[in-house]
């Protein structure tokens, strides 16, 4: 038996409990949590796997949105059978696609007041979806977050590591050094190195 408040239920009320205090913190009142990385890949580094963490959902594709009052999660039908089992009571599953459900930028319209802000983390949004999202939501303002702000409420996340390391001429294409002179990516290097 798990020990008393770290059930999986109990961590994930504490995630969203802790998200929506920095969201009110920070005049936020929904936020996207999209599962894409800065390259809108589906598959990612962990660094990158926020969505997976807030709502416990671990399907390489995703979309959640929490806001004061509730916590959803926009998928396709691949993942409808996972995510029901990862899911935690304090989420509702839209299954993306099926009738009736509607799309993240409806439900932002019907459900959040005019003038709601909305936080969004732009390096993981393709513009295509800010567009769409920022176009069909009349009243709505999209809002950059403070990833910073994000990750006190969900976590640090891990960061995309190892060292950028020299790779001899014929490999790389070109060469990092001539006559013994640094050029731009080796100093690049040791700066990486030095963090």
């Amino acid at each position: 038996a798990a020990a008393s408040g770290n059930t999986k239920q109990e961590v994930a009320a504490r995630k969203l409990a802790a998200i929506r205090e920095q969201m009110q913190a920070n005049g936020v009142d929904a936020l996207i949590v999209p599962s894409g990385d800065a390259h809108l890949s589906e598959y990612v580094h962990p660094h990158y796997e926020r969505r997976a963490f807030i709502s416990g959902f671990t399907g390489s594709a995703g979309t959640a949105l929490i806001t004061h009052k509730a916590a959803l999660l926009w998928t396709d039908g691949r993942y409808f059978l996972q995510a029901e089992q990862e899911l935690g009571a304090d989420w509702t599953l839209m299954r993306q696609g099926q009738p009736d459900v509607p799309k993240l930028h409806e439900y932002l319209v019907e459900h959040l007041a005019d003038g709601a802000a909305v936080g969004i983390d732009p390096y993981v949004h393709s513009v295509r979806r800010f567009v769409r999202v920022n176009g069909s939501t009349a009243g709505v303002r999209l809002r950059s977050y403070d990833r910073a702000c994000v990750r006190a409420g969900v976590r640090a996340g891990v960061r995309a590591g190892g060292r950028a390391c020299v790779r001899a001429c014929e490999h790389a294409g070109a060469c990092v050094c001539m006559h013994g002179h640094l050029d731009a990516r080796v100093r690049v290097d040791a700066c990486m190195r030095a963090r």
